[in-house]
C-alpha cells in the first residue's frame, strides 16, 4: 500500500479543519439558487434561518436582514433579535441606531429595544446623552427622558453632515444616514406584468454616486428583484426626482453615494 504523501497529508488535516469549523465563522452567506442569505454557524453548518436581505452592521457585529415586512436584526449567533418591521435601520453608533416606519423616526439599541418611540418628524444627531430631533415642527433635544426647545441656531454647533437628498421635496429628515422622500418617488409606479404574474416581489436598491453639484455620475444595482422590478425602480427615480440636493460635510457640498431603496409588494 502506498503512503500518502506529506502534502496530502496536510490537505486532509487542513479540510478537517474546516469540516470541524475551527475556519469557520457565523455569517448569513448568499445561495443564488434560492435567492437569499442563509446563516451559517461556526462549523459551516447552513441553517433554516434566511432571509433576501442581509449584511453585517459593525462593529457590533449584529446583521441587518429584510424581507417584505421591512428590517430587523440578527445577531452573531444566529439569534433575531428584532424581526423585519422597520422600513429603514440605519447603521449604529454608541450601541444605538435610528429607525424609519412610515416617515417616522425613532431609536433602538443593540438589542432591538425602543430608546425613543417611533413618531418623530426628524431625528439629526444622537448619542448615549442626547438626541436632537424635530417634533411636530418644533426643534428639541431629548435629554434625561425629557423634550426640550431649542433654538434652530444650535444645530449649527453640531456641525451636521447631510446625506444627499430628494431635492424639492421638504426638509431633509435624517442628517445621519439619509432617507429619499417615498410619497415622491413612488410616485405613478406601475408593477411589472412579468414581476406580477410570477410572484416576483422584494426591494431594489440602487447605489447613486451624486456629486457636488447634485449631478447623478453612476447608478447601479446593488440588490435586484428582477421580473422587471429592477427597471421600474430605475424609471422611478429618473421620472419623479427632478433634482438632488449634494451632500454637506462641515456645511459644504461634496461628492457622496446614497443608496436608494425601492420595495415592490404584491398584494
Amino acid at each position: 500500500m502506498t503512503k500518502p504523501s506529506y502534502h496530502l497529508v496536510l490537505l486532509g488535516i487542513f479540510l478537517q479543519f474546516i469540516n470541524l469549523g475551527f475556519l469557520g465563522a457565523q455569517s448569513f452567506q448568499y445561495h443564488p439558487r434560492e435567492s437569499g442569505f442563509f446563516y451559517h454557524n461556526a462549523n459551516g453548518v447552513r441553517s433554516s434561518l434566511s432571509f433576501p436581505y442581509a449584511t453585517q452592521l459593525t462593529p457590533e457585529l449584529i446583521w441587518r436582514v429584510g424581507d417584505q415586512n421591512g428590517y430587523g436584526l440578527v445577531d452573531e449567533d444566529g439569534e433575531v433579535i428584532l424581526k423585519p418591521t422597520y422600513d429603514y435601520i440605519g447603521g449604529f453608533k454608541d450601541g444605538l441606531t435610528i429607525v424609519i416606519d412610515d416617515g417616522y423616526f425613532g431609536v433602538i439599541n443593540k438589542e432591538g429595544t425602543l430608546v425613543l418611540d417611533v413618531f418623530h418628524d426628524a431625528i439629526y444627531s444622537f448619542s448615549n446623552d442626547s438626541i436632537y430631533l424635530k417634533l411636530d415642527g418644533l426643534l428639541m433635544v431629548y435629554v434625561d427622558e425629557q423634550y426640550i426647545p431649542i433654538d434652530s441656531s444650535m444645530l449649527g454647533f453640531l456641525r451636521i453632515d447631510r446625506s444627499a437628498r430628494v431635492g424639492g421635496c421638504g426638509e431633509f429628515v435624517d442628517d445621519n444616514y439619509g432617507k429619499f422622500c417615498a410619497s415622491q418617488i413612488y410616485k405613478g409606479v406601475q408593477y411589472p406584468k412579468y414581476a406580477r404574474e410570477h410572484g416576483y416581489e422584494g426591494q431594489v436598491l440602487v447605489e447613486l454616486t451624486i456629486d457636488a453639484q447634485g449631478t447623478v455620475l453612476e447608478e447601479e444595482i446593488i440588490q435586484s428583484v428582477g421580473g422587471g422590478c429592477d427597471e421600474e425602480a430605475l424609471r422611478l427615480i429618473h421620472e419623479n426626482v427632478s433634482y438632488w440636493l449634494p451632500a454637506l460635510e462641515g456645511g459644504q457640498p461634496i461628492e457622496s453615494t446614497i443608496t436608494v431603496p425601492i420595495r415592490f409588494t404584491l398584494q
